[in-house]
C-alpha cells in the first residue's frame, strides 16, 4: 500500500504543480495571491476525490443497491441512482462551513446530473477532467465574488 501511495504522489503532484502554475499565468492575480493558488491545488484535489466517490464509488454501489439488491427496473434503477448520486453530491458540500440554500442546491444537483451522465459516457477521465475545469474557471472568475 505503502507503494502505490508513493507512486500516486509522483504521478499527481507534478501534474496539480503544473496546473496551478499555468493557472498563475493565465490569471494574473493568481500570480501575486498564494491563496489563490493553494486554492486551485485544494479544487484539484478536491474534484478528482469527489469524482471517485459519488462517480466511480457511489454510482457502483448505488446501482448494486437499486437494480440488484431493490429490483428496480434497469432504466428505474438508473435513473434513481443517478438521482441519489447527485444529491448526496449535493449535500455533501455543506459539509464544512457552507450555508445551505436552496440555489446552490438545485445548481449542485444539476451538475450531479451533468457528471453523472459524463460519467456513464464517457468515463471517470472526462468527467474529472469536466470537474477541475469547472473549479478552476470559478476560481479564475468568481472567487472574489463569492461570499465565502
Amino acid at each position: 500500500m505503502r507503494e502505490l501511495f508513493t507512486r500516486y504522489r509522483q504521478v499527481v503532484r507534478p501534474i496539480v504543480t503544473a496546473t496551478a502554475l499555468l493557472l498563475a499565468r493565465i490569471v494574473p492575480f493568481a500570480a501575486s495571491n498564494a491563496q489563490v493558488s493553494r486554492l486551485a491545488v485544494l479544487s484539484i484535489g478536491a474534484a478528482v476525490y469527489e469524482e471517485l466517490i459519488f462517480r466511480l464509488v457511489g454510482l457502483v454501489l448505488l446501482s448494486l443497491l437499486f437494480v440488484d439488491l431493490l429490483r428496480f427496473g434497469r432504466v428505474a434503477g438508473s435513473g434513481l441512482t443517478l438521482v441519489a448520486s447527485a444529491g448526496l453530491f449535493a449535500a455533501y458540500h455543506y459539509l464544512g462551513h457552507e450555508t445551505f440554500t436552496w440555489p446552490s442546491f438545485v445548481f449542485r444537483v444539476a451538475a450531479g446530473l451533468f457528471l453523472g451522465g459524463v460519467f456513464l459516457t464517457r468515463g471517470l477521465g472526462v468527467t474529472t477532467v469536466c470537474h477541475t475545469t469547472y473549479d478552476l474557471i470559478w476560481i479564475a472568475f468568481f472567487w472574489r465574488l463569492s461570499p465565502m
